[in-house]
């Protein structure tokens, strides 16, 4: 899993994300979990970090998904601050030859 983003006009910086991800209940139910550690850009210090954590389903033609997550980033002394959630849903495409 892979998750970068920059945002310049909060000049905070979180690097790629590094995470797991596991099955869970028969083919369909998976859970992830992953952290990013933040830094200030404008003067290089470390920031704090951030988790995040959820589920994916897939559909049962395997070609659909929905996802339920949420996370919560952490202060330079560990303290955490306003947990936010997210949810997504995608289709796989095909490119045909």
């Amino acid at each position: 899993m892979l998750v970068s983003l920059r945002n310049n006009s909060l000049v905070v910086e979180r690097t790629a994300a590094h995470g797991l991800w596991r099955r869970d209940r028969g083919w369909s139910d998976y859970s992830f979990k992953f952290v990013h550690i933040r830094r200030n850009l404008t003067t290089g210090l470390f920031a704090g970090n951030q988790e995040g954590f959820g589920t994916l389903v897939l559909s049962e033609s395997g070609d659909e998904f929905t996802t339920d997550g949420h996370s919560i980033v952490y202060s330079v002394d560990g303290i955490p601050g306003t947990p936010g959630c997210s949810n997504s849903v995608g289709t796989r495409f095909k490119l045909e030859p």
